[in-house]
């Protein structure tokens, strides 16, 4: 999908997909090389949940929207990434150190008594990783850097084999994450959240058209309750760590 590069479009098409009940399997978004005004959103539908021509006919009324496209299964190019923190000792770390190898991930980070791996492939690779982890009983968490990574792994640890022995964490949304805060398969996860961002990108844009403030670094602006900002070196400003989302506040969002 093709949109206008501007503050809140994302929030606005993820809105509608809340609205209409339409299941995000996933998301990803960057500006076009063609062109730095318009951006690319690549969705992952559940055409289980609406018929495909509903949720392009519901897209396609969006101001923002410039052009919808559907890139059928064999068209498509699918990878997952996930982050794997395991817990080994002396006599397992060269092995796990080799499986890595072999799957053609990458040792991320190395501790006293435990390692951090990072993977990405298709989802049956991804699968086949996960499952000769399993001879290494003292895995204790998965740590996903994407939404569907964390909501995958955590379908999984809530089977009975799983189920509080490791625990789930990283990027997701509340709506997919809620039920498995909940039952403690996931205890806190992180996102930044999109009201945040369109709030801060309208105190900007305000700033800037009312010539306030210019996009040279070191100006600072206050963006209402969120506080004050500065433009940083690269002329961008930066909403600021993500929000922790746990069993004590996730019912309060929805998206």
């Amino acid at each position: 999908m093709l949109v206008e590069n501007k503050a809140g479009v994302l929030a606005r098409v993820a809105g509608l997909f809340s609205r209409r009940g339409f299941n995000i399997y996933s998301l990803a978004v960057a500006p076009t090389d063609e062109d730095e005004h318009f951006s690319r959103i690549t969705i992952v539908v559940d055409v289980e949940s609406a018929p495909l021509e509903q949720v392009i006919m519901q897209l396609d009324k969006l101001v923002n929207v410039v052009s919808i496209g559907e890139l059928s299964p064999s068209e498509a190019v699918e990878r997952e990434l996930v982050l794997v923190t395991v817990a080994v000792g002396p006599t397992e770390r060269s092995q796990v150190i080799q499986l890595v190898g072999v799957f053609g991930g990458e040792v991320v980070s190395v501790g006293a008594d435990r390692i951090t791996v990072m993977l990405a492939g298709r989802p049956e690779k991804i699968d086949d990783f996960e499952g000769l982890l399993e001879h290494y009983p003292n895995l204790k968490g998965i740590i996903s850097p994407t939404t569907v990574g964390i909501l995958a792994a955590a379908q999984v640890v809530a089977t009975p084999k799983w189920k509080g022995k490791v625990i789930v964490t990283g990027l997701g949304t509340p709506d997919e994450m809620k039920s498995y805060v909940s039952d403690g398969v996931a205890p806190a996860f992180i996102l930044w959240n999109p009201a945040n961002l369109g709030y801060l990108a309208a105190y900007a844009a305000v700033y800037l058209a009312s010539k306030k403030i210019t996009n040279a670094a070191g100006q600072s602006f206050t963006a209402g309750k969120l506080g004050k900002y500065t433009v940083g070196a690269d002329n961008t400003v930066l909403l600021g760590p993500p929000t922790v989302f746990n069993s004590g506040n996730i019912n309060k969002f929805n998206f």
